[in-house]
């Protein structure tokens, strides 16, 4: 075998595992990405309380019982918090409504019913795999967009010159 081969057959090696290895790991970060979080439940709540307190057995029962009477109040008052502060959510969209564009509109819409999609899965149960679900098209965000750089209103036009390309200035441009 001359050295060239050998070359290039460690070259394409390296390049294999580099992939496998590169699949693997974005394999794993996907799969924790899609997977919603749990719901908070009573038995979760409870739960979470004993690995912190770590009782010993004779404890256990107690502080079970106790933990189970102050869930109400905890879940009560994260409810109420999800509530008000969808109320000054419903009002700043309220105030930006006039300013925004149509098509700035209508992604923050498309983003709030994903939302709303999102805890109604929670809420109801519906654990549907994500994979049987109608995929978006390739090279499109969640709000319907395409990639980053072709957005008219990105901010990688914004503050950087982008008026004065359009004037012959920027970039280089003749000032």
């Amino acid at each position: 075998m001359n050295i060239h081969l050998k070359t290039a057959a460690i070259l394409l090696a390296t390049l294999i595992i580099g992939m496998v290895c590169g699949a693997l790991i974005l394999g794993a970060f996907a799969r924790d990405q899609l997977q919603p979080p749990p719901q908070v439940t009573r038995e979760r709540f409870v739960e979470r309380w004993v690995r912190m307190v770590r009782p010993d057995p004779a404890q256990m029962q107690r502080i079970r019982e106790v933990v189970n009477e102050h869930e109400p109040g905890f879940r009560e008052n994260y409810m109420r918090h999800r509530q008000e502060m969808q109320v000054l959510v419903d009002s700043l969209h309220r105030d930006l409504e006039p300013i925004l564009t149509e098509t700035q509109l209508e992604r923050i819409k498309r983003i709030r019913e994903g939302r709303e999609r999102i805890r109604e899965f929670r809420r109801d149960g519906d654990h549907e795999s994500r994979r049987d679900r109608p995929r978006r098209p390739p090279g499109r965000n969640r709000a319907g967009e395409g990639p980053r750089g072709d957005r008219p209103d990105s901010i990688r036009s914004e503050g950087r010159g982008s008026d004065d390309r359009t004037e012959g200035r920027g970039n280089g441009g003749d000032h």
